[in-house]
């Protein structure tokens, strides 16, 4: 992003993430010194909660891809994916 004027001195980046599987990003930017450590944990729970509502709820056709994609990599069925998907309730 070299170039790219930038509207905060800083940003908190935190992944939101279920299991082993990476479902993006959040970021957060802010103005001042670096953030408490009870701030970072504090984005970091959220994230945790916000990948889980997200895989169970808000995403679940999104999941299924990313999963049948990744599982296509390593060979396995996009039906065994579906099983798995669908449990996640």
């Amino acid at each position: 992003m070299a170039g790219v004027e930038r509207s905060t001195s800083g940003f908190l980046a935190v992944p939101l993430c279920v299991g082993d599987e990476s479902l993006g990003v959040v970021v957060v930017g802010y103005d001042g010194e670096l953030l408490p450590e009870i701030d970072v944990q504090f984005a970091e729970a959220a994230a945790g909660h916000l990948a889980q509502a997200l895989a169970r709820r808000g995403c679940r056709t999104l999941w299924r891809i990313v999963r049948a994609k990744r599982s296509r990599r390593q060979g396995r069925s996009a039906a065994a994916v579906n099983r798995w998907s669908s449990s996640v309730r």
